[in-house]
């Protein structure tokens, strides 16, 4: 009698149902066996929204709001101790430095201009080799970067071949 109502039971479950019971972790529905663990369909094809949180957000001065227009043109010199990048750029003088930024890693720049809300930039990396820091220097018509080297040794290229 005990084996009809083993039988009838196993008669009436799911084929994946009697493999995962019968098998347990050695089944193969066995990643089946955890079931959803998501909200339950409503029915509707439509997306909605399951949850709302909030997320941490970087620093302002980290976050570029407006894409640059590049800078193509310029040149480089390279001396014993330090590289000039000579950017060309009409009136440079007569900008506040408060428009002018400059960030640097070891290894690359970041140059932006902003002058009448349009937004200027040049951006080198990986530089031909390591820098220890970088400033920059207004003239008539250009904008100097001075990188300081962190070894004292020639620079054939500015940028890093790959």
């Amino acid at each position: 009698m005990s084996d009809e109502v083993v039988e009838e039971s196993a008669t009436n479950l799911s084929a994946l149902k009697e493999n995962l019971q019968r098998k347990g972790k050695n089944a193969y529905y066995y990643a089946h066996s955890h079931g959803a663990d998501g909200p339950e369909w409503d029915g509707k094809e439509e997306p909605r929204l399951l949850s709302v949180s909030e997320t941490t957000k970087p620093p302002e001065d980290q976050i570029r709001k407006k894409v640059a227009t590049p800078i193509d043109s310029y040149g480089w010199s390279d001396g014993k101790k330090t590289v000039k990048i000579l950017v060309d750029f009409e009136n440079a003088i007569d900008l506040p430095d408060e428009h002018i930024s400059l960030i640097t890693t070891e290894v690359s720049v970041d140059f932006r201009i902003t002058k009448d809300g349009k937004d200027y930039g040049l951006t080198i990396s990986p530089l031909n080799e390591s820098i220890e820091s970088a400033s920059f220097r207004k003239k008539d018509s250009r904008v100097d970067i001075i990188l300081k080297k962190k070894d004292a040794i020639t620079w054939h290229e500015l940028r890093k071949k790959s």
